[in-house]
């Protein structure tokens, strides 16, 4: 595998998903928590997003031409949906 495509997706995935960003989130809503029950939540949220990610990694090019969607259409949403964001925060 091409280093500069692993370092990409990395850094790519890393900045989406902003974990230091959540960190603070995470310890006041689970604030009040016992520890046991902190690592249970922690573990469980791995799980659904390593499965959510190895999904769409191996299966997202069938799962997008199942339901007719395609790259640039995708692209159109996504800019849609920043743009309505952009919006809602002026």
């Amino acid at each position: 595998m091409d280093l500069n495509l692993l370092l990409y997706s990395f850094t790519s995935l890393f900045i989406i998903m902003d974990p230091v960003g959540l960190a603070p989130i995470f310890y006041v809503l689970t604030g009040n928590y016992p520890e046991e029950r902190k690592k249970r939540i922690i573990h469980k949220t791995l799980i659904v997003v390593l499965t959510t990610l190895l999904t769409f990694a191996f299966f997202g090019t069938w799962i997008f031409k199942f339901f007719g969607i395609t790259i640039n259409s995708f692209k159109l949403a996504g800019g849609l949906l920043l743009l309505k964001i952009a919006w809602d925060m002026l």
